[in-house]
């Protein structure tokens, strides 16, 4: 597991904040009870300056980064969430945002369904970590179930693609012979980046990051041309036929990264 490498990276290492590392119990059947227990019996929240939750890195497909609360049409409490994606970035870790086409939350946010969502109830910032599945092997949205659709390789066909809560993936053996290496390299990009982020984390993080993430249909490479469309002719009927699925395209985040901050 990610926390105990970090916990003893960070054993004896003098940080600019306080940390606490956190291992929760009753989040799939008491409603996040150890989370819940936790920000109900603080008397004071007021020091909380963030929350980074790690649930489900291993197994799949791809890195997503969740984080911000809405308020109407604005984003806020996304601080954090933009911190993750620029250490990433300049890790060249592969960090995703969930696409847009998921009905069930509002990218780039996932305030529920793990122990984040107490925390940002109470208004902590928050970013949490997950290896998920959103798309399909050709580009398509595959749905919108939480934490259900894990992996579309077919080493994973039998469970339609679930991972987490199958009795017949819970041993790192198995998954190591169906995924060589692939929840070791999700263990150590994670443990590096939040090494990174509790590193230059301190009380001025919050005015240094907080920009707005607006996402587009299509992330590209800032080392890549924007693509283009040739204008269609207004006396143009559009098609009577029907038009395959639009692939969602999924690009790291590497253009949305910020100056890294000038800290030892």
């Amino acid at each position: 597991d990610a926390l105990p490498i970090l916990m003893k990276r960070f054993y004896a290492t003098e940080t600019p904040l306080t940390l606490e590392f956190c291992f929760w119990d009753g989040e799939e059947t008491l409603g996040y009870a150890g989370a819940f227990a936790y920000v109900g019996l603080c008397e004071d929240l007021s020091d909380v300056l963030c929350y980074i939750n790690l649930d489900s890195i291993g197994a799949g497909d791809r890195l997503y980064a969740y984080g911000g609360v809405y308020n109407g049409d604005v984003l806020e409490q996304d601080w954090v969430l933009n911190m993750a994606l620029t250490m990433a970035s300049y890790n060249a870790i592969d960090l995703y945002l969930m696409p847009e086409g998921v009905t069930k939350y509002r990218s780039p946010t996932r305030d529920t369904n793990s122990d984040q969502h107490y925390f940002a109830r109470s208004g902590i910032p928050y970013v949490y970590f997950e290896a998920n599945g959103w798309i399909n092997q050709d580009g398509t949205l595959h749905g919108d179930r939480p934490q259900d659709y894990n992996s579309f390789l077919p080493e994973f066909a039998e469970t339609d693609g679930h991972i987490i809560h199958e009795r017949a993936f819970e041993d790192l053996a198995t998954l190591e012979r169906l995924v060589p290496g692939r929840v070791y390299n999700h263990m150590y990009q994670i443990s590096v980046l939040v090494s990174e982020m509790i590193r230059y984390m301190d009380v001025e993080s919050p005015d240094y990051y907080r920009t707005r993430i607006k996402q587009p249909a299509v992330y590209v490479p800032e080392t890549e041309p924007a693509p283009t469309e040739s204008p269609v002719p207004v006396t143009e009927a559009p098609p009577a036929t029907a038009e395959p699925p639009v692939p969602v395209t999924e690009t790291p985040l590497r253009s949305l990264r910020m100056p890294y901050p000038e800290r030892p």
